[in-house]
């Protein structure tokens, strides 16, 4: 539904064709910021549950960092539930239904490999952070500060820190999403001009790199003022020059002559 101020409503039936007595329903998107569900009960009645980033994580019936709720119906029943959304970011909406145990399942499929990938990158920062203190090279802390950003720019997007983290700090939960991927970029610019030894190989590419990060600290400073509407923009466009000028830059000091370029430009 993309960037909105707006509140969508949501109308969707589901029909119970196992033999369970009640169906889940799993949202998995964690950056939404208000979600009300209204389940129907007896008597036309309905539950309303409200759920989201805006919210403390302990507010939830299961301990997940998806969106999960009950669904009561009875075996070949069909019911009509409603959802209101409304959020800061890009709103998407990957609904899946099912019984409690396929639903589970998937889940923790996801955590299984979400957490071997946090694994990879805690040995990469451990290992990286150990060759620093060996060797006293600014490059490797500057490397380490840049996959710690990564990583947790990844785990905000599966919701992982907001459960673990800052569970009772709804409003680090929200920004976090806008200010940490910005850090992301400022820090592999910073990485590059000390792995490329920018300072004494090229000074023009060297201020140009300082003066590519200014818009990254303009879409901070949106995102902290709260104006993520333009913040995301600025974001992207930024990260798209810093990915295209780092392959230019590294390519260039290939030319040059300095060997650890392509290592650079390789991995880069």
């Amino acid at each position: 539904l993309g960037m909105s101020s707006s509140s969508f409503w949501i109308k969707f039936k589901v029909e119970n064709n196992t033999n369970d007595k009640k169906l889940i329903l799993n949202l998995s998107l964690p950056l939404i910021d208000q979600l009300e569900f209204y389940i129907p009960t007896e008597n036309n009645h309905f539950k309303k549950i409200t759920l989201g980033e805006a919210y403390p994580f302990h507010n939830r019936k299961y301990n997940d960092p998806n969106f999960i709720v009950d669904i009561p119906i009875k075996k070949n029943e069909t019911k009509e539930v409603y959802l209101k959304v409304k959020s800061n970011e890009a709103i998407q909406l990957p609904i899946t239904i099912g019984s409690e145990a396929a639903v589970f399942k998937s889940i923790k499929r996801k955590d299984l490999l979400s957490g071997i990938y946090c694994g990879i990158m805690i040995v990469m920062i451990l290992y990286n952070l150990f060759v620093y203190f060996s060797v006293k090279d600014k490059s490797y802390i500057l490397y380490v500060i840049y996959i710690a950003l990564v990583l947790l720019t990844q785990t905000i997007l599966q919701g992982y820190p907001f459960q673990y983290l800052w569970p009772n700090y709804p409003m680090i939960a929200q920004y976090s999403f806008f200010i940490v991927p910005t850090l992301v970029g400022i820090s592999s610019v910073f990485f590059m001009v000390s792995f490329l030894n920018l300072k004494q190989n090229s000074i023009k590419l060297y201020k140009l790199s300082m003066i590519i990060c200014i818009p990254y600290i303009i879409s901070l400073g949106f995102a902290l003022l709260g104006n993520f509407k333009l913040s995301v923009p600025i974001m992207e466009f930024s990260a798209g020059i810093v990915s295209f000028f780092m392959l230019y830059t590294g390519i260039f000091m290939i030319k040059k002559g300095y060997q650890p370029a392509k290592y650079f430009v390789v991995a880069w």
